[in-house]
């Protein structure tokens, strides 16, 4: 079954509800990673917010580039 690592999943004040940008992108296809791993770094509101995988996996897609803008609930990457 697919997971997910969800856009300021872990951020649930009306702070981050404006989403962010990627400014950058810690795994690749195929990377293997565990609850807690860093996946990418959004900057919102002048801050740099880490987006951590909440289960053990591979990364099976990377769906956000560096630069890229994301709304908050954007999935970055699915996980097998």
């Amino acid at each position: 079954s697919n997971s997910s690592c969800i856009a300021a999943s872990r951020f649930t004040t009306s702070y981050f509800n404006k989403g962010g940008t990627i400014v950058d992108v810690k795994v690749k296809v195929g990377d293997k990673v565990t609850n807690g791993t860093v996946v990418a770094v959004l900057e919102a509101m002048k801050m740099e917010n880490d987006i951590v995988c909440d289960k053990d996996g591979v990364i099976a897609s990377v769906n956000v580039n560096k630069g890229d803008a994301v709304d908050t609930g954007a999935v970055v990457v699915t996980i097998n």
